[in-house]
């Protein structure tokens, strides 16, 4: 009788070990963000003597954010200041979004199906200016990351900060351009970014702040179990239960 207790209890085990293997398993979470704010500058008189009063005057704005969850894509192009860029569905979510001062891009990839996906999300803004001649001007911004990945995969996030100049008046041409970044795929951090640029010549020229976010997920499913699980795991029960019923009935 032992050994039929003993028969009974490992097949019972093993129907609840096979039903247990086929649950859905937790789906883990990749989440990365980045952010580009505090966007100012200072403006230096590079000749005292010229009777020049620097200066520097915004002309137009160029927003650009596109997001993406998979085959699922959105983009959206402004001339002006906007607010936020969503995506939500099964696998994640994604946001980015532009104000006036900053530029900012976030999204969470939680896969709960079986195979993988990933998330891609930018967010630009671009200011376009003239500065006056022999005028210098600093440039500085914050950026912000976040990564943490608990899913198998991983992503990225980066922060670009920088400008340029590009031509001038009187055939003189005036080029100059500064560029600042930084990234992580695994942890956080908060930066500095800046840059200089001057002319000797009254120029045009443009600034950008740019956030992107990358990610990739897989998160592996175990098989559903077949028919012949469920009947083994039933017929341990059945051979549990009578032995049961035989030990209570004996005097």
């Amino acid at each position: 009788m032992r050994k039929l207790n003993t028969a009974a209890a490992i097949a019972a085990a093993m129907g609840i070990a096979l039903l247990a293997a086929g649950s859905p398993a937790h789906a883990a979470s990749n989440a990365t963000s980045g952010s580009i704010t505090q966007l100012s500058y200072q403006l230096i008189d590079l000749d005292l003597n010229d009777g020049i009063t620097p200066s520097l005057n915004f002309t137009t704005t160029v927003n650009r954010q596109v997001a993406s969850i998979g085959y699922d894509q959105r983009e959206t192009v402004q001339s002006e200041a906007f607010g936020e860029l969503t995506i939500a569905n099964a696998y994640g979510n994604v946001r980015s979004g532009i104000t006036s001062t900053s530029a900012s891009a976030s999204g969470a990839l939680a896969p709960s199906v079986a195979g993988g996906t990933g998330l891609y999300v930018t967010a630009l803004r671009q200011q376009n200016f003239t500065l006056s001649a022999n005028t210098g001007v600093t440039w500085s911004a914050l950026g912000s990351l976040s990564a943490d990945h608990t899913a198998s995969g991983g992503g990225s996030a980066s922060v670009y900060f920088g400008g340029a100049l590009d031509d001038a008046v009187d055939d003189v041409s005036e080029y100059g351009s500064f560029g600042d970044s930084a990234s992580t795929t695994l942890g956080s951090g908060v930066y500095q970014l800046g840059g200089y640029l001057a002319s000797r010549v009254a120029a045009t020229g443009s600034v950008s702040a740019y956030v992107e976010i990358s990610n990739h997920a897989f998160v592996e499913i175990p098989p559903v179990p077949e028919p012949e699980s469920y009947a083994m795991l039933a017929a341990g029960l059945l051979v549990v239960g009578a032995a049961r019923r035989r030990k209570s009935a004996r005097p």
